[in-house]
């Protein structure tokens, strides 16, 4: 194996274990890299689609081996992550793009390492990588962590590159089409049963996650509250986290805390819990009697909130069933009034960095805990519009919803939004009527606000993940 290959290769080599898919589209590891590979790990080659889908379903998920795993990939057809399918791309540890160095100067003797690409470069492939216009909820999902490796690479950049402008062209085809698929199926999705998506809707999650305790799991669920696609996915590297099982998960709608994280713990729709659908303050209350309706109580269930800063303790767990939400990455988003979400990016990767996350993961595996991580609601980063001029006609005002008391106060400002009453939330029962911001605006006026509530593929579909450290 030549020198720049060893070093480029230096990191995977040293992974304990987990799976590493490697994409050798220049097909630069040749027999002698392969055997001195497979010295330190396991090996498996394939040179195709059809040979990647077989490995990765009949060897490695079924595979009984701890050590870890190279799936080295030679086809053309894979040049970065998101050529892969989507559930290998999440549910490999790493995945590495191989990529062969060229010299400093000319006059240098050494080579360098594979030279990264930029931001630019990495949109642009990104783009070229898009998947097929969905027509399910699992298809949306795909397209939804698309995005958010889209996202998450123009927001990488210290300013917007270029391509900025086109992709979010792309976005607001993509959107458009969205929210009309949410119209006409949301109501449905809450209650699938499909395979491809086993959290449909996140008042699922609970129930889910019920049956691994029934087969006698012990389960910690971290609701990081306002966490998208966009940062999950460098949140996951940067806190160094082994994905297990990753997915999507339809918020509840309006993608608001007091609505949508409620009904994590509720295990109910929105409508079950009209009376407090204005405020988080029953959660842990609600998610006790979740348990207790299961036979668990007492100090078989804890539940903990907490910033998940410098000074946030690791909190005690309960013994069969854990919930922490984490508030961090909300405070962020309601702090980014400067640049946006070029700020969450870089106020994300340095939370993530500092360990919370990774100690908290940790400790619970160390205590026998599977962890999963979800969010209540995604994010989106709005552009300035008219902010409607209503005093106490208006209830809530909030950048990316307005809730009304009824029906005749929503429609006199219906000319600033969209009038929807989502399926599972009691519109009636609790007084509550929406009116949504259109697009990408915010009823905010000067720069750029990153905030949620509304009704986008950003703010709806959030990621549901299993994880190690």
């Amino acid at each position: 194996m030549t020198d720049w290959i060893a070093r480029e290769l230096t990191g995977v080599l040293k992974r304990p274990s987990g799976v590493t898919v490697l994409l050798d589209p220049d097909c630069l590891i040749d027999k002698s890299a392969m055997t001195t590979i497979s010295k330190t790990c396991r090996v498996i080659r394939v040179e195709d689609w059809a040979g990647l889908r077989r490995a990765w379903d009949l060897d490695i998920r079924r595979s009984s081996d701890e050590r870890h795993t190279v799936a080295c990939v030679s086809s053309t057809d894979f040049a970065i992550a998101t050529d892969l399918p989507w559930d290998i791309e999440n549910e490999a540890v790493e995945v590495v793009r191989l990529r062969e160095p060229t010299p400093t100067t000319p006059l240098d003797d050494e080579l360098t390492s594979a030279v990264e690409p930029d931001s630019e470069q990495i949109v642009v492939e990104l783009l070229e990588a898009q998947p097929a216009a969905p027509t399910d909820l699992a298809g949306w999902i795909e397209t939804a962590s698309w995005w958010g490796h889209v996202r998450a690479a123009i927001a990488a950049a210290a300013s917007p590159p270029p391509v900025a402008d086109t992709a979010w062209h792309v976005w607001e085809r993509l959107d458009d089409s969205f929210r009309s698929w949410l119209r006409s199926s949301y109501g449905a999705s809450l209650t699938s049963q499909s395979a491809q998506t086993p959290f449909a809707a996140l008042h699922q999650v609970a129930p889910r996650l019920a049956r691994r305790v029934e087969d006698g799991s012990k389960i910690l669920l971290v609701v990081i509250d306002g966490l998208g696609f966009a940062q999950w996915h460098p949140l996951r590297q940067a806190a160094g986290l082994e994905v297990i099982e990753s997915t999507g998960s339809l918020a509840m709608i309006p993608t608001l805390t007091s609505v949508s994280r409620q009904a994590i713990f509720a295990g109910e729709l929105p409508r079950e819990f009209a009376r407090h659908l204005r405020t988080t303050s029953a959660e842990e209350r609600r998610w006790r009697q979740f348990w207790h309706s299961r036979g668990l109580e007492g100090e078989d269930v804890s539940y903990a909130k907490l910033l998940g800063d410098d000074t946030s303790p690791i909190p005690e767990l309960g013994r069969r069933a854990a919930a922490v939400v984490v508030n961090a990455v909300d405070e962020i988003l309601h702090g980014a009034d400067v640049l946006g979400d070029r700020q969450v990016a870089a106020d994300v990767d340095l939370w993530a960095r500092a360990g919370f996350l990774t100690a908290l993961v940790k400790s619970a595996s160390e205590a026998g805990f599977e962890t999963w991580i979800t969010s209540d609601h995604g994010n989106l980063p709005t552009q300035a519009s008219t902010v409607p001029r209503e005093g106490q006609t208006v209830e809530q005002a909030g950048i990316r919803v307005r809730v009304y008391p009824n029906a005749a106060l929503r429609e006199q400002a219906a000319h600033h939004g969209e009038c929807w009453d989502p399926p599972g939330l009691p519109t009636e029962i609790a007084s509550y009527y929406p009116l949504f911001a259109k697009g990408r605006s915010g009823y905010h006026t000067g720069a750029s606000r990153v905030s949620h509530g509304g009704i986008s593929l950003d703010e709806v579909i959030v990621p549901v993940a299993q994880v190690s450290a």
